[in-house]
């Protein structure tokens, strides 16, 4: 799969989440931060063609390292899923923005599956692999669902 389908690809599931126009200088949903393979390849490549570097956290509790000391996302465009589900998802709303419309729990979870489902076939494809591997990007995100809820 070529970045321009990957891309489409993640559109169309990015298409099912409502929309949340950020406050400005806000960064509350920039914590604990998780992606799939599928998007980790089109962040990667977004740089790359920006000529910027991968940044990667200290530690898997340390902010998004793409949040600017103004708190600005500097990848907003590519952001990936987790980032656009803060604020409107029912368990993760925003404290400074009203969404006009909320996902459930559980519709939020089917988008998560399907990024994991897709970052598999991407990665056993690369791989030439056949075998199901694990995946774990549901899990990595729930961990930061009930983290949020604290």
């Amino acid at each position: 799969m070529k970045i321009g389908q990957l891309r489409r690809r993640l559109s169309k599931i990015y298409s099912r989440i409502p929309s949340l126009e950020c406050r400005e200088g806000c960064g509350e949903c920039c914590g604990i931060h998780s992606w799939s393979f599928a998007e980790w390849l089109v962040i990667t490549h977004w740089l790359g063609k920006h000529g910027r570097k991968e940044l990667k956290a200290k530690s898997l509790l340390d902010p998004c390292p793409y949040l600017d000391e103004s708190k600005k996302c500097t990848i907003y465009e590519v952001r990936p899923v987790i980032c656009r589900l803060y604020g409107v998802v029912e368990s993760l709303r925003c404290p400074y923005r009203q969404a006009e419309k909320y996902l459930k729990d559980e519709e939020a979870m089917a988008i998560l599956k399907e990024l994991d489902n897709l970052s598999v076939k991407i990665h056993h494809n690369l791989l030439g692999q056949k075998r199901k591997a694990p995946s774990r990007l549901s899990s990595l995100v729930k961990v930061r669902l009930d983290s949020f809820r604290l």
